[in-house]
């Protein structure tokens, strides 16, 4: 096998794993990987968890679930999505999503990436913070070109983290 094969494979398992607000969520292709055009990340979203109401400033999100189901919220709109849905997160327009049901979801995101992207730092500082202070964590994102929308909620509920 190649050494590039190598280097562009990821395993079922693999990926840089970053626990982030009571989610687990796998960097499984960075943008460094993709030579500056996207992330690809897996998340876990147990029960009652989520992505809090977010925009960002230039960058679309595409999530795909896998597993389970969510509820996304764009703009005023909330849309319950399930195993096979995909729902487009154009950059600008406030979005936030969250596990419905007991079994918590399991989902694929596409972020768009331009070259001035630092969202995989941003999971980093995040991580690190824990969802106790969300006026720190609102600068964070601010730094990293996301806005959050306080109070946080997702998709209509206020989120528990822990």
């Amino acid at each position: 096998m190649s050494t590039q094969a190598n280097r562009n494979h990821v395993p079922r398992d693999g990926g840089e794993h970053i626990p982030l607000m009571g989610m687990d969520l796998t960097i499984k292709v960075s943008k460094e990987m993709s030579g500056g055009s996207y992330i690809l990340l897996e998340s876990v979203l147990p029960a009652d968890t989520g992505v809090v109401m977010h925009t960002t400033r230039s960058d679309e999100v595409t999530l795909y679930v896998l597993e389970g189901r969510i509820l996304c919220q764009l703009g005023e709109d909330t849309t319950s999505l399930g195993a096979g849905d995909t729902m487009h997160l154009p950059a600008g327009v406030p979005r936030g999503w969250r596990a419905d049901g007991a079994e918590g979801a399991r989902l694929v995101q596409t972020l768009g990436a331009p070259p001035d992207s630092t969202y995989e730092e941003m999971f980093r500082e995040l991580s690190a913070l824990g969802p106790e202070d969300p006026e720190r964590n609102a600068k964070v994102c601010a730094r990293h070109g996301v806005d959050l929308v306080l109070p946080l909620v997702a998709a209509g509920a206020v989120l528990h983290h822990g």
